[in-house]
């Protein structure tokens, strides 16, 4: 039997806990998010300027530098993608000089700071307290800095970045200046990928956010549309002004279903789906904000129906893209990382038991992806990352970021030294070489280097991934170019048992020789005699 005086013991000892509890969910656990998050940056960001960039970027960064050599995108460069980070290289490329990997990554870096300052901003406007926007931010911190360098700086980040961040805005500021954000947000983003038209449905709730007449809401609602017609309209104007708007078009038709990019289907649909909905910590989050926001204030639940609609739209993103690639997922880590900060100050808001509850229910939240050190945050190459910087070009150690990714199928880099050897060489060919990168792993050359490509495209990946009939094309312009050099390694399978471009692989051992060698790596210039007898 409990004695009274045990049961007054108990009930003080539980009150202490809890009068502890209510003070750490106030400031301090706000300034310890927040700590572990600039923690995390600090460790991460130095060293992440000297990262390589991937075959991705080596497509964009070849077609911007080779618009500005004047060879058009979409016609002289083959291409398949919208047009928004052609821009992006093209900008940084005459502002920072080409070749240059640190511009890039310089500016993905700064997408997710602005992405935690507008989560923070948002925070306090909608829950009165920063700690729901640290919670989202220290949650996708804990994912997208575990990324390798094959799935960081990606389109499918970009895009739906700047769709939150407009998101965010629009909440943030509910007024015209606010909307405006969001418009601009929205244009970028679909300048950059046209599966971002999913979130626009959470973006229309927020423009037509409850209160005042329903005459204004309609009102605000087109003012809105327009401005983002207008401003998708404005990023297409290039390509109309240099005469290749048609070449876009038809380009672009390549990764719609049925075309030779596309390998879309009901099934993969289907699976893609069911892989997601499969995942408890989607529901884990879902649930109980569901249930929460019941019982919260309707400001809030505003903004729970807000982020819940965003979620359902990213959800159909990876499902109803072209390919399903493992970039694609960053989309609705986002979003599921917002949701999370919206769990956070539902939990925080809703008087559900005694604080330590309360604190116990943020912490095992949070605990659902925020990690203290994710994979690539590392103190001693954050350190040492200035005198790499200082360098220029490419370390000689080999970046964190630079491993294999076991579910990117072309990610095999090369050993650093040999990768870092070739484009060392490239740099030093003579003015007016063109080279061809026909290495079975696709890792970035051409926008790396001087030389323009001999190729159609920054490499043969556009023969395995978009329309491998193009291989002809492709032989035939090593087999004309005069001054051309091959970078290939027909040494090492190719993703197979077998270089699986065989009229490329004629040419090249026909009209080529082998002139330097870096590991698997081999540097082919042309024979003497191939180059008389094309005279």
């Amino acid at each position: 039997m409990i004695t009274s005086e045990r049961m007054d013991s108990t009930e003080k000892f539980d009150s202490r806990w809890d009068q502890v509890a209510a003070r750490v969910l106030g400031r301090p656990l706000t300034v310890m998010v927040a700590a572990l998050c600039l923690l995390q940056l600090a460790t991460w960001v130095p060293h992440y300027l000297t990262w390589p960039w991937y075959s991705d970027h080596d497509v964009f960064a070849n077609a911007a530098r080779q618009w500005d050599r004047g060879r058009l995108p979409y016609r002289d460069t083959l291409g398949n993608n919208f047009p928004g980070e052609i821009y992006l290289f093209f900008g940084l490329g005459k502002v920072f000089g080409w070749g240059k990997t640190w511009p890039l990554f310089a500016v993905d870096a700064a997408l997710v700071g602005a992405l935690g300052l507008m989560l923070i901003l948002w925070s306090r406007r909608r829950f009165g307290k920063g700690l729901p926007g640290l919670a989202g931010l220290v949650t996708f911190l804990g994912y997208y800095l575990a990324l390798d360098s094959s799935q960081v700086a990606q389109r499918d980040w970009h895009a739906p970045a700047f769709m939150v961040l407009g998101l965010l805005a629009a909440q943030t500021w509910p007024n015209r200046a606010g909307r405006t954000l969001a418009a601009i947000g929205a244009a970028l983003a679909l300048s950059i990928r046209p599966q971002s038209v999913l979130l626009l449905p959470a973006m229309l709730m927020v423009v037509a956010e409850p209160g005042g007449r329903p005459v204004d809401r309609v009102r605000r609602v087109l003012e809105w549309g327009l401005l983002v017609a207008a401003l998708v309209g404005l990023t297409m104007l290039p390509l109309v002004f240099a005469g290749v708007w048609a070449d876009f078009v038809k380009s672009v038709r390549q990764a719609a279903p049925g075309g030779s990019y596309s390998r879309w289907a009901l099934s993969s649909f289907r699976a893609e789906m069911q892989r997601q909905l499969l995942m408890a910590k989607l529901w884990a989050v879902v649930v109980p904000v569901v249930l929460l926001s019941s019982r919260a204030e309707p400001n809030v639940r505003f903004t729970v129906r807000i982020w819940l609609v965003a979620l359902v739209g990213v959800l159909l993103y990876k499902p109803i893209s072209p390919r399903p690639h493992a970039y694609l997922d960053h989309p609705l880590a986002l979003v599921w990382s917002v949701n999370l900060g919206v769990l956070v100050g539902l939990l925080g808001d809703v008087r559900l038991g005694s604080s330590t509850m309360r604190l116990t229910a943020i912490v095992l939240a949070l605990g659902l992806q925020a990690t203290g050190r994710p994979r690539f945050c590392n103190m001693n190459r954050s350190l040492t990352a200035p005198a790499v910087f200082i360098q220029g070009l490419e370390p000689e150690a080999a970046p964190l970021g630079y491993v294999r990714n076991l579910d990117v199928s072309n990610s095999k880099p090369y050993p650093w030294k040999d990768y870092r050897s070739m484009l060392e060489a490239i740099r030093g060919t003579p003015p007016g070489t063109r080279v061809a990168n026909a290495l079975s792993a696709y890792p970035a050359l051409n926008g790396l280097t001087d030389p323009l490509p001999a190729f159609p495209a920054e490499s043969v990946a556009w023969l395995r991934l978009v329309r491998p009939e193009d291989e002809a094309q492709f032989a035939r312009a090593l087999e004309t170019d005069h001054d051309a050099v091959v970078v290939w390694d027909p040494g090492s399978p190719a993703i197979g048992d077998e270089y699986r471009y065989k009229k490329i692989k004629n040419v090249i051992e026909r009209d080529y020789e082998c002139a330097s060698r870096f590991g698997s790596i081999e540097i082919w210039k042309r024979r003497r005699s191939a180059k008389d007898k094309h005279k």
